[in-house]
């Protein structure tokens, strides 16, 4: 994108003339359609760049599609800078989601094991004296007892599961 800021043509041709035919598989289709809603096929630009971050519907292309809207408006020597200070926040953006899948993958590994561990320290014990466990468990206050526990886990491990739910992305300058 940086270097296609610095194209004489400008980006209306300078996009779409590389993406289409040399881009992800999954972009080329939503940038042949932008190549052929660009000017003199319809209005504006802006027309045909908005259709476009409305197909992609990414926050990320949602910035672009400012930048590049604000560019086509007003012009701008520092482009390619505001680019590249877009390409930076991205990758941060990125490795602190890599974080966040991380410190979640975690999370699960510790609802489970506190899910589990539970029934493994009720076999050990009835292992240890079967006869104390028989006497307890087998009464109804011993049966609602491990009832209520077998409860408590399922409780316990669904709440854990939804505090280590992921954000979705926001797409903040989209009105929905």
């Amino acid at each position: 994108m940086a270097a296609l800021s610095r194209c004489p043509c400008g980006f209306g041709r300078a996009i779409p003339g590389d993406v289409p035919n040399n881009g992800p598989e999954a972009l080329r289709r939503p940038f042949r359609q932008f190549e052929a809603e660009l000017p003199p096929h319809t209005d504006s630009f802006e027309t045909a760049a908005v259709r476009l971050r409305d197909r992609l519907a990414d926050s990320t292309w949602d910035l672009v599609t400012a930048g590049l809207l604000l560019h086509d408006e007003v012009g701008s020597s520092r482009f390619g800078s505001c680019l590249d200070h877009l390409a930076r926040w991205q990758r941060s953006d990125l490795a602190l989601r890599d974080r966040l899948v991380a410190a979640r993958a975690r999370i699960v590994l510790t609802a489970k094991v506190m899910a589990v561990l539970p029934v493994i320290l009720l076999v050990l014990v009835r292992w240890w004296s079967p006869v104390a466990t028989s006497r307890t468990f087998e009464t109804p206050l011993g049966q609602a007892l491990l009832a209520l526990s077998v409860l408590a886990i399922v409780i316990g491990y669904a709440w854990m599961l939804w505090l280590a739910q992921l954000p979705d992305e926001e797409r903040v300058l989209v009105r929905r």
